[in-house]
């Protein structure tokens, strides 16, 4: 079994400084401007999310703090993929490892997301911190078998209204 020593990020758009372009797909509804995030399951990308919903704090993204990220108000319902985009040039039998950072929006019930690959959620689901705008890193390995692409998905698992805002940034495979 070989591993991936390639440190080449094969996602395209991942720091969302080129905006909402196409380079990924979410089955959420994207919701720019001036308060866009009041309703679930909506997404902006921003750099600064107070302007997208007055009760969001978060300002810097984390790459460059002044950058762009994704915004994102959590649906009630969980599986909903937040973000998603599919890779080619998969080596077979070959571990990658797929990793975003994430930072909550609001204090209230952080969110609760896991990573899914070509259909299936893949291991343990994790939680955003409670403090707003503290980027954590999470990531966990996928072995690539007999896949030659792979469809990779960042779904919420947190099914609260209240709360469960959060951002994406810096997503790499």
């Amino acid at each position: 079994e070989a591993r991936s020593g390639s440190l080449i990020n094969l996602g395209r758009n991942v720091d969302f400084e080129q905006g909402n372009n196409g380079d990924f797909t979410s089955e959420y509804t994207y919701s720019p401007g001036a308060n866009g995030l009041w309703n679930e399951g909506t997404y902006a990308i921003t750099a600064d999310a107070s302007f997208n919903h007055d009760n969001f704090f978060c300002d810097n993204d984390h790459t460059s703090g002044s950058g762009n990220f994704m915004a994102v108000n959590g649906a009630g319902q969980a599986n909903v993929v937040v973000w998603s985009t599919t890779i080619t040039g998969i080596t077979q039998d070959t571990e990658y490892e797929f990793s975003t950072w994430v930072a909550s929006l609001s204090p209230i019930s952080p969110a609760i997301l896991q990573f899914k690959i070509n259909g299936e959620l893949l291991g343990s689901p994790f939680t955003a911190s409670n403090f707003t705008c503290l980027w954590k890193r999470f990531f966990e390995t996928w072995n690539s078998g007999n896949s030659t692409s792979a469809t990779i998905s960042i779904v919420n698992q947190n099914t609260a209204t209240n709360g469960n805002d959060f951002s994406l940034d810096d997503i790499n495979f």
